[in-house]
Order: C-alpha cells, then sequence, then structure tokens
C-alpha cells in the first residue's frame, strides 16, 4: 500500500514500514517487525503543553554490532542493552515498562 491506502503500482519498489522507515533512519538499524506492543500518549509542561503518542514495536534484534550503525541528525546516540539492563536505566517509567512488556511477549 502507498500513503492514503492507495495500492501500490505493479513494479513499484515497496517502502518500508513507517516505523522501520524511522528505525533505520534514527539508528542505522535494520530490523522485521515482529509485533505491536502499546500505543501510549504523553504530555509534559516545560514551559508550554507538548503531548505526543508514541507507538512500541517489537523487533528482531539487528545484526552485527551496534558500534558499526550509523544514526541520523535527529538521534544523540544509539545503543543496544540486554532486556534486563535496559529496563533498570533511568528514564521514564512506561519505557521500563515496554521492555519488560516486549520480553513477556516475544522471548527469545
Amino acid at each position: 500500500m502507498e500513503p492514503a491506502g492507495r495500492p501500490a503500482s505493479s513494479g513499484a519498489r515497496r517502502r518500508p514500514a513507517p516505523p522501520l522507515r524511522e528505525l533505520r533512519e534514527e539508528t542505522g538499524v535494520d530490523a522485521e517487525i515482529l509485533g505491536l506492543l502499546d500505543v501510549v500518549d504523553g504530555c509534559s509542561w516545560a514551559g508550554r503543553a507538548r503531548c505526543r503518542r508514541i507507538t512500541f514495536w517489537s523487533t528482531t534484534p539487528p545484526a552485527g554490532p551496534p558500534a558499526s550503525r550509523r544514526r541520523g541528525d535527529d538521534a544523540a546516540e544509539a545503543r543496544f542493552w540486554p532486556a534486563d539492563e535496559a529496563a533498570r536505566l533511568p528514564g521514564w517509567g512506561e519505557t521500563r515498562r515496554i521492555i519488560r512488556l516486549a520480553v513477556e511477549r516475544f522471548p527469545q
């Protein structure tokens, strides 16, 4: 399918699904989607209201070491952590919940 639900023309080069394209653009990682984990709405009020919806997907692990990956200009850093370590990193509580959910739904 093309944007707006139009069928792709025959012989047209298939574009990666939006989450995979974002993953590649921001981290240089190629992967396949295993499944949807959750959709989370969040707002912050630092000076002005800013709300966003974040869709979390589980993907196949990347091939090769993280150091071999290039990153996009909108990602300060791309790193890979074992799930148990990643769930203990400081950060947004929803992210830790999503990591635990991914491990439950898609054990390796």
